[in-house]
């Protein structure tokens, strides 16, 4: 239940931020929120991550649905075995949903916040994007770090464990 109300919420502040700032933002382009640090500014991306792929709309939609397809049939299939991973796969297919009602409704993808504290780095993003980088990072932190990962590893290559 916590996976599908994570889900549900990643879609609906993604989209209702997207209103908004549609509304709102678009037609000032960009608005400072904190001096060199925070903007809010407007883009349409075409394509996937910072822009890439926006040439290849078809393929990058297909490989899209089917990651999401995959994963959300992962997220049903091994639901409540454990919170965190539970977590991680609602992050990515309710961000990944996001977007791609943007794909689909509007050919292109909201973008609108905009750290500009580091000088390397000139991206913009929305909510969806950072629920995904967020699950994204807690599954790796999950499959690297817990400790039920490792047993299975250990007792799958034929190693034992003194410590158990």
């Amino acid at each position: 239940m916590l996976s599908i109300i994570i889900l549900v919420a990643v879609i609906l502040l993604d989209q209702l931020s997207k209103y908004f700032v549609v509304q709102y933002l678009k037609p000032v382009g960009s608005v400072t929120v904190i001096e060199n640090i925070l903007d809010l500014t407007y883009v349409e991306n075409t394509g996937a991550a910072f822009g890439s792929f926006s040439e290849n709309r078809v393929v990058f939609m297909t490989a899209s649905v089917v990651i999401i397809a995959v994963l959300g049939f992962v997220m049903f299939k091994f639901r409540g075995q454990n919170k965190l991973f539970d977590v991680c796969l609602a992050l990515i297919v309710g961000g990944g949903i996001g977007n791609m009602i943007d794909r689909i409704r509007l050919g292109y993808v909201v973008d609108f916040i905009d750290f500009c504290a580091f000088d390397f780095w000139k991206y913009i993003f929305n909510v969806a994007d950072s629920a995904v980088v967020v699950g994204c990072i807690l599954a790796i932190a999950y499959v690297l770090f817990d400790r039920r990962n490792k047993v299975l590893v250990q007792k799958s290559s034929g190693e034992d464990d003194v410590n158990e």
